[in-house]
């Protein structure tokens, strides 16, 4: 999972690349449509999921067994959008 994480990562690095050079240049290449950003954003989502997912493994991993009870804190740190949302709830 933290490969897949860190490749994702690299894709929504170009992704965000692409948009800026696309930006800074305007009228040299295609706009984005609403579909293109809709689409780059759930690729920045699909992103933090995946984080996510690989960070609550290594959660699951360093507590040495599937019966262990995890830390709601801990388990909520694994993405940042819930970490975003409790600074704006808290």
């Amino acid at each position: 999972m933290d490969r897949q994480a860190a490749a994702i990562a690299d894709l929504d690095t170009a992704l965000g690349g692409a948009l800026l050079a696309l930006r800074k240049a305007p009228g040299t290449g295609p706009a984005l449509s609403g579909h293109d950003i809709t689409a780059l954003q759930r690729a920045d989502r699909i992103r933090q999921e995946v984080d996510g997912v690989a960070r609550a493994l290594g959660l699951i991993l360093k507590a040495g067994s599937l019966t262990a009870t995890l830390e709601g804190r801990h388990v909520r740190a694994c993405t940042p959008v819930a970490a975003l949302q409790d600074r704006l709830m808290g």
